[in-house]
């Protein structure tokens, strides 16, 4: 008969993952070793987070050659960062799903992070990115159920909520492939006081060289925010403030006809 160290190498992940869950219904003994390590490892460590992050980091630093027999062309290999990032959300559900909100949270943030880098190749005919906006999609969806988590601190709250400012105008928002304005809005909505996000929209309004989109954007959520918080008489000024812009205008004629 074989001994271990010749048979482990053969051994596939999905091997090893059920020879574990059948030994651990099997020994009592065994199955509380397990699930406290796992429980340690993955929910109960703050670095819980940090091997699902490599992984996003190792994909986004490959290349791959397109060039030809003569020259070499490096480009960014988008299908390597395509796997690993599906992979890596999948379980950073299952963390979100186990009750690890602040490891999740710090997944999503750094996939943001990482797509936003200046130097990758966006046009890469061979393989392409076109699945990148769905994919940011779900990891926004992500990231907003995770910061509104009470689990999450609220100093690591604001973090995620500076970064995420400051990336408005980034990359993958000028390419098209996520809406950062709207991530922004949700988030800190998900996760701030009122007064807090009132004030961020506030400081959000004062960037000069501002979309139109972006500040009709803010204006109805600012107008729609003070009417929620009861402060009618300010909304009432802010409507009239921004009544030129035509999105406020028609939310005002639509709120009249319904009253």
């Amino acid at each position: 008969m074989k001994q271990i160290n010749d048979l482990m190498p053969l051994a596939t992940l999905e091997d090893l993952r059920a020879f574990c869950q059948d030994y651990a219904r099997k020994d009592k003994k065994f199955n509380k070793a397990l699930t406290a390590f796992l429980n340690e490892r993955f929910i109960e460590d703050e670095d819980s987070a940090a091997d699902f992050i490599a992984r996003l980091e190792d994909a986004f630093g490959e290349e791959k050659n397109i060039g030809d027999r003569w020259h070499s062309y490096y480009v960014t290999d988008w299908s390597e960062i395509y796997n690993a990032s599906t992979d890596v959300l999948k379980d950073a559900r299952r963390l979100l799903d186990m009750g690890n909100a602040s490891a999740a949270l710090q997944i999503a943030m750094r996939m943001f992070e990482l797509t936003d880098a200046e130097d990758l190749n966006y046009v890469d005919e061979d393989d392409g990115d076109w699945w990148l906006a769905d994919n940011l999609e779900d990891y926004g969806k992500l990231l907003v159920e995770s910061i509104g988590s009470d689990s999450v601190p609220q100093k690591e709250k604001d973090e995620v909520i500076d970064k995420l400012k400051k990336m408005v105008k980034s990359e993958i928002s000028n390419f098209g492939y996520c809406d950062m304005n709207r991530l922004l809005q949700e988030a800190s909505a998900a996760s701030q006081s009122d007064d807090a996000v009132l004030r961020l929209l506030d400081e959000m309004m004062a960037q000069p060289g501002l979309y139109d989109s972006d500040l009709a954007e803010y204006a109805l959520r600012k107008i729609a925010l003070l009417e929620k918080m009861g402060r009618m008489d300010d909304a009432t000024k802010a409507t009239e403030q921004y009544l030129y812009m035509p999105q406020v205008r028609k939310r005002d004629i639509e709120k009249a006809i319904d009253f």
